[in-house]
């Protein structure tokens, strides 16, 4: 009468071998996971980046007034860019990140601030404005 079955030798084999395929695995995800973050916070960077200067144009273009309508929504204005404020109304939120006066935290990160896009407009007339990445916390 032959028996069916693994021998608990075989078991602890299997284990093993799927524990050490875990070991292997787990890291090289979560390096992944940081990676696509960072390029995320990088490209929303850029977007941030892209609709500062594009307010600019259709803000010279409309006479250099306050405040000016895109899409149906009000665009505050201060030394012809957006304000910290408005910036976030015409940036394409997708849900990953947190909203707040200029400042985009994506939400994986937890409260690690080091994963983030600041944008600070110009203080003066004829000034610049910055965006700025963070990408040693995602």
């Amino acid at each position: 009468m032959s028996q069916k079955g693994f021998t608990l030798t075989e078991l602890i084999i299997a284990v093993a071998i799927f524990a050490l395929m875990a070991a292997i695995a787990v890291p090289r995800y979560a390096a992944i996971n940081t990676q696509t973050r960072q390029a995320s916070i990088e490209a929303l960077a850029s977007h941030v980046n892209n609709s500062a200067r594009l307010t600019n144009k259709v803000w010279s273009s409309a006479g250099s007034p306050d405040e000016i309508v895109i899409e149906g929504r009000i665009i505050d204005i201060e030394h012809g860019f957006p304000t910290d404020q408005s910036i976030g109304s015409i940036v394409v939120n997708n849900g990953d990140y947190l909203f707040g006066d200029g400042y985009w935290k994506h939400k994986q990160t937890g409260r690690d601030e080091r994963c983030a896009v600041l944008y600070i407009p110009p203080a003066a007339d004829g000034g610049q404005y910055q965006v700025i990445s963070y990408t040693e916390g995602c």
